[in-house]
């Protein structure tokens, strides 16, 4: 779709091969494949494998309260559908083009969601929430709606820590969240917790998780952040502390293959587009311009692409995902000016 918007050429190094373009009657035969459910073995290719991520079960270690879902004990009319231990994720599956036979890797992790029984009584429960790293679209709406839905389940302490991991060293200033406090914040931008880059001791906090009996430690971060819970996790495991640490994905390139989509992509496109649609006022209020634009996405392109699309007037998007020469995008920028005498161009960054 981004190359029939753009209208841009190949721009694949010689003896690059390129896929055939697919014709009506294909596209909407895949469409009505892809709307079947069917097995992970169907879509697989010789030489693919696919590999489970284990996750680590609390209840290996600790005694479980295995405690009926209280949301669906109080409103089981909605009927929920509970997940089972057989509710998996995949990696999106991808092939570059007719000619990709290279086997690739596909992970799958155990999706997050209802489950029938549970691990920790919620009415004896304590749960924390922090917010690491840089600023993301869509902060506060993960806090609201982490804190609406423990209430829901009848969590009666939760808490959110200020300051990032740094904050977990105060305790005493952690602010206390309910449903109340948190009604509007989706409203503003940023985080109502204060978000910080520091790092105390992964022991530290695994110690006042402990001294404040909490069992949910909700960590919302990018792979730093991550790799930080990780190791806050065993610390807890090695001092026997029953705590669950759970990490929500940050990031606005959506590059994390197993979500569909992570929090804060929007809101980036949405932004991106708006600096396209000037770089093409630019482009076409002056002569013989042209509109430059880079975007964010580290080593991915779905900012850029999607910018892309939305915009409609962009003449050359190069992502990271292309092979490219230099040369022959040189080449059709210059007939392009010679042609428009303007020319709007996007490029990925991690190009």
């Amino acid at each position: 779709r981004m190359l029939e918007t753009t209208r841009q050429p190949d721009f694949g190094p010689e003896g690059h091969a390129q896929a055939p373009p697919a014709s009506a009657a294909a596209g909407r035969a895949t469409l009505e494949s892809l709307s079947v459910p069917g097995s992970v073995n169907s879509v697989l290719e010789p030489g693919d494998q696919v590999r489970r991520l284990g996750l680590v079960s609390l209840a290996d270690r600790f005694d479980s309260a295995l405690v009926l879902n209280p949301v669906e004990a109080t409103k089981g009319s909605m009927q929920r559908k509970f997940l089972t231990a057989d509710s998996w994720a995949t990696k999106t599956f991808r092939r570059l083009n007719k000619r990709d036979d290279r086997g690739h890797v596909y992970y799958q992790m155990l999706l997050g969601g209802p489950r029938e029984r549970l691990h920790f009584e919620p009415r004896k429960s304590t749960a924390v929430i922090v917010t690491c790293g840089g600023l993301c679209p869509g902060l506060n709406s993960v806090i609201r709606e982490l804190v609406m839905t423990l209430a829901e389940y009848g969590v009666p302490r939760i808490f959110g820590c200020k300051g990032g991991y740094m904050g977990m060293s105060a305790p005493d200033k952690w602010m206390r969240l309910d449903p109340a406090i948190v009604r509007e914040i989706h409203m503003s931008g940023g985080t109502i917790l204060v978000s910080d880059r520091g790092n105390p001791p992964c022991s530290e906090v695994a110690q006042t998780l402990k001294d404040r009996d909490v069992q949910h430690f909700f960590v919302i971060g990018g792979d730093g952040s991550h790799r930080g819970a990780m190791e806050i996790f065993k610390c807890t495991d090695q001092i026997g502390h029953n705590c669950s640490v759970v990490g929500v994905p940050k990031t606005i390139d959506n590059d994390v293959p197993l979500l569909d989509q992570t929090f804060g992509f929007d809101t980036a496109c949405t932004e991106a587009l708006k600096a396209v649609d000037s770089a093409y006022v630019e482009a076409t209020c002056n002569a013989n311009c042209i509109g430059l634009v880079k975007l964010m996405g580290r080593h991915c392109g779905f900012i850029a692409m999607h910018a892309t699309l939305s915009s409609r007037h962009v003449d050359v998007c190069l992502l990271p995902e292309m092979d490219i020469d230099a040369e022959k995008v040189l080449d059709h920028v210059a007939d392009l000016m010679r042609r428009k005498k303007h020319a709007v161009i996007v490029v990925a960054e991690g190009c």
